[in-house]
């Protein structure tokens, strides 16, 4: 199963590193300081408060066993004696045979929950997966609605993020689609309720309709004339011009009052008195009563008219913009009807004799007043609304969420319909693996029991004494003390501090009860299958004989056991690194990840790397310690790193000897000696007093080192 390990905000690493892996063996290459223990740090003790911004993944339910320095302070350094390692008894072969068959149960069962967890951790990616895209179509609400004018942003306070505005549009009911206004109108009376527009508006006056019902007056289709039996009745009638007679008449008293008997029409004295009377009883009292009675409707129409409210000084309303032009064009053919009925009033009272008809605007002020109406309604609502600012605009947000769950209606049903089978998927899933857990469970406490009956401290006793042996090393061995504990002796004398050892007899040491620590348990309760090994410099003190067993043993008890599921080393070796990975390409590449820690001004990062690439690391070693900018400790430590490649691996000369040269003795170059004779492993802590290094000089003893080796063209062509 694959692992994911992401280390952020902890000591080097100022930006998330990510290390991944699908192989059986990671190897990880890094300079001294680079980042590697805090890695191991993390996998050691996940819980601490440091890594609280890291997180792994691939580690449920395996056991994670760390051998790093925190490791060996924990059991060696601290407490007087190490906790007993416990290894099955050989005597009891039948419990042996069912702890057998159920630690592979257990291990079937852990496979059968891990492809299950797999399937269920797909499905919920796919779930997440659907999830965001979803998530983003919705988004657009935001990045429309905010921003800009910001009229509607206040809609969006609370669902600043994509899953907030999500779940709250998601969990809305779906409205009816003809009950909601569309937004640009929802803005508009938002708008109103905002900056300059927030306040109230007068309604808008109605036109007046024609009530006393002049436009209808009979009269004016009432051809009005005379005495029909005057003498005169027939020609003015034949002439049609009693209007003009009856105008007449007027300058007659006129003149008579002048004492001047002159016709007014013909100028000539022809106008007797009795043709004059003949004329005016021809202008009975009927006619003038017709006469006055349109004079009456004339004064009534023209303040009929005058009366009508100045509608256009409302046109600037905001509620009216959308219904000015049509207002214009019904309210200025209302007017041209007014004057056109004004005209035709005087035309009759000119010409009674001629019927005229007014035109009708009793539909058409209807027809203005229904423009009236709906702008008035929308000023009330807004008054309204304007009275209580808060309902108001708190009732806009809803229906403009509800507008919004209309138009993304599409999107959030079939996230719902796609989720809703997954949901199905995952509790199934879920359910399967409750089962299995229960049975790992039932199993685990199983194996406890028949454990508890079984194990023992000797057989890894023996193992470490035996592997202690064949290395070479007799100086020391382990001695069982009480049922679970061991305690180092050396010479079969007790040693009372494990700092007696030499660095690399504690590494040694330490090692191996590791690798015992990884083969058995250690406790009689524990029933872990799945077992993951990490590994950090493991070769810091060693001999060149030492690095060749410790890697012999890693790949023989780690990277060659079905016991791990994976295996990731640390070291800062060149020579170590290469030695575990796999020189034959296709297994090396199906069974190995090859990673590299680099570590510069902006934190440490974690990069893949390729088997062609060691060798270009040394020529970087070459590149440093030419530089005499760099630090100091990191020069020195380059040079300790080259050394330890060339010699070691590829001269396979033991280290140690290559400082036994006498020109080395010179005092100058002790300082030079002294660092690369002692352990490389922290950059801090070889160099202490930075006065010591003296570049001139460590780079004089480092040329020596090729030189009196016998490898001075080695030396001239990678300082080139």
């Amino acid at each position: 199963m694959p692992f994911k390990i992401v280390i952020d905000n902890v000591a080097s690493y100022k930006t998330p590193a990510t290390l991944e892996s699908d192989k059986k063996v990671t190897l990880v290459y890094g300079l001294n300081g680079s980042g590697k223990s805090t890695i191991s740090n993390f996998l050691y003790k996940p819980e601490a408060p440091a890594f609280n911004s890291c997180s792994r993944q691939g580690f449920e339910n395996a056991n994670v066993l760390v051998y790093n320095l925190q490791f060996v302070k924990d059991n060696f350094f601290e407490i007087d004696n190490l906790s007993g390692i416990f290894t099955l008894s050989k005597v009891n072969k039948d419990v042996e045979v069912k702890i057998s068959s159920l630690s592979a149960e257990l291990k079937k069962l852990n496979s059968d929950r891990g492809g299950y967890v797999e399937r269920n951790d797909a499905n919920i990616k796919a779930m997440e997966s659907l999830l965001s895209a979803v998530e983003d179509q919705t988004w657009k609400i935001k990045t429309t609605y905010s921003g800009g004018d910001r009229v509607l942003e206040y809609c969006l306070d609370g669902l600043k993020t994509k899953s907030k505005l999500y779940e709250h549009i998601s969990n809305l009911a779906l409205p009816d689609s003809t009950a909601v206004r569309q937004i640009d109108l929802i803005k508009k009376d938002v708008e109103a309720l905002q900056g300059d527009n927030a306040r109230s508006y007068s309604l808008i006056p109605s036109a007046i309709a024609d009530k006393t019902g002049i436009e209808k007056n009979q009269i004016l289709k009432k051809i009005i004339i005379g005495k029909s039996d005057s003498p005169v009745a027939e020609l003015i009638s034949m002439l049609g011009n009693a209007d003009w007679v009856k105008k007449g008449l007027e300058y007659v008293e006129k003149l008579r009052a002048t004492e001047n008997d002159a016709c007014p029409f013909c100028q000539k004295a022809t106008l007797t008195p009795e043709l004059t009377k003949v004329i005016q009883d021809y202008f009975d009292k009927t006619f003038n009563d017709s006469i006055e009675e349109l004079n009456k409707l004339e004064q009534q129409y023209n303040l009929f008219v005058a009366h009508q409210p100045e509608l256009i000084t409302h046109f600037d309303n905001p509620f009216f913009v959308d219904f000015v032009s049509e207002f214009k064009a019904l309210y200025s053919q209302l007017e041209s009807y007014w004057a056109s009925n004004k005209e035709k009033i005087q035309q009759k009272i000119k010409s009674p004799s001629a019927p005229v008809d007014l035109i009708p605007t009793d539909k058409l002020v209807n027809d203005v007043n229904d423009i009236s109406k709906k702008v008035n309604k929308l000023i009330d609502e807004h008054n309204l609304r304007i009275s209580d600012k808060k309902a108001a605009l708190a009732k806009l947000k809803t229906e403009f969420w509800d507008r919004c769950r209309i138009e993304y209606d599409a999107a959030i049903s079939a996230h719902a319909t796609a989720n809703s089978t997954l949901i199905t998927v995952k509790g199934e899933l879920g359910r399967d693996i409750k089962k299995i857990d229960d049975e790992i469970s039932s199993k685990k406490t199983e194996l406890v029991e028949l454990q508890q009956k079984t194990v023992n401290v000797d057989a890894a006793i023996g193992s470490i004494n035996s592997r202690l042996e064949a290395m070479g090393i007799d100086s020391f061995k382990i001695v069982k003390i009480g049922e679970n504990r061991y305690r180092l002796s050396r010479n079969g004398m007790s040693a009372d501090d494990f700092q007696t050892l030499s660095e690399g007899e504690k590494t040694v040491i330490s090692f191996i009860y590791f690798i015992e620590l990884c083969k058995g348990k250690r406790s009689p309760d524990d029933v872990a299958a799945n077992k993951i090994a990490v590994i950090d410099d493991p070769i810091s003190s060693l001999s060149h004989i030492y690095v060749f067993h410790i890697g012999q043993l890693i790949k023989e008890e780690f990277s060659n056991s079905s016991d791990f599921s994976h295996v990731l080393v640390l070291t800062h070796s060149l020579y170590f690194f290469y030695e575990l990975t796999d020189i034959k390409k296709d297994r090396r590449e199906a069974t190995q990840k090859l990673a590299r820690i680099i570590k510069n001004s902006t934190g440490s990062s974690i990069v893949e790397m390729k088997y062609e690439e060691i060798q270009n690391d040394y020529q970087a070693y070459w590149n440093v310690i030419m530089d005499e900018n760099q630090h100091p400790a990191l020069i020195a430590n380059c040079m300790r790193n080259i050394i330890e490649y060339f010699f070691n691996f590829v001269r396979k000369r033991d280290l140690n000897n290559v400082f036994q040269m006498p020109v080395l003795k010179d005092m100058k170059h002790q300082a030079f000696c002294r660092y690369m004779n002692r352990e490389s492993h922290s950059i801090g802590q070889n160099l202490f007093d930075y006065k010591e290094f003296d570049y001139e000089r460590f780079k004089e003893a480092f040329k020596i080192v090729f030189q009196e080796a016998g490898f001075p063209e080695h030396y001239a062509a990678m300082t080139k």
